[in-house]
């Protein structure tokens, strides 16, 4: 089988965005004086939406939902959203599928604008069709349905479609719209019982892609 169009989250697939994450989330619990979450409570949290986050943190709305969310947004804009690194040979890998002929985007629950910049910065906006992030306020769809509305909108077929994720988002996105699935080990999912049983393949090293997505 070969896979012509790449569908790839970002935090936890391309980048190690939990330095960030961790940082901005911490940040905003100490101005609402809250009691400190765990970094590992944070990391299992990372894959959904901001507001889908804050949902699994404050049961009910109130006040204070939506200004640690805001104060999260704010310290993340400022000086969490470089707090990252990429993964080992995501460029070498990304630069070879490229010069392959791939059609690769980027849907991720990240805001667009960060996505962006982060992109930018790391020299990487060649590589990818579109940068399908989410925005910064109103209401957000899943990425499930997101994922369907890009697969409309560029009409691309599904047969010949692939996505590349780590969590149970990137997961559902992909069964959602009977896309087969690739499941980085590396990621912030650290189920992998889970991950075996959910996805169509699991790599362990980025450029194992090689070996599934074909010429």
């Amino acid at each position: 089988m070969s896979y012509k169009y790449l569908f790839f989250d970002m935090d936890g697939t391309l980048f190690d965005t939990s330095e960030g994450i961790i940082y901005s989330m911490k940040k905003a619990y100490e101005l609402n004086n809250l009691k400190p979450l765990e970094e590992n409570e944070i990391i299992k949290l990372i894959g959904p939406t901001l507001d889908e986050i804050m949902n699994m943190l404050f049961k009910e709305d109130s006040k204070l939902k939506i200004k640690v969310r805001n104060d999260f947004r704010q310290i993340y804009a400022s000086k969490g959203v470089f707090k990252l690194q990429l993964f080992p040979k995501v460029i070498k890998t990304l630069e070879i599928l490229f010069k392959r002929n791939k059609k690769m985007y980027i849907i991720t629950s990240k805001p667009s604008i960060f996505a962006e910049q982060i992109i930018e910065k790391f020299n990487m906006s060649k590589y990818f069709q579109k940068i399908f992030g989410v925005p910064l306020e109103g209401k957000i769809p899943s990425k499930s349905k997101r994922l369907k509305y890009l697969i409309r909108e560029l009409n691309i077929p599904v047969k010949e479609s692939i996505i590349i994720g780590d969590t149970e988002s990137d997961i559902n996105a992909g069964k959602y719209n009977n896309m087969d699935i690739i499941c980085v080990k590396f990621g912030f999912c650290k189920n992998h019982e889970y991950l075996k049983n959910s996805c169509s393949y699991i790599i362990n090293s980025f450029d194992d892609i090689f070996n599934i997505v074909g010429e």
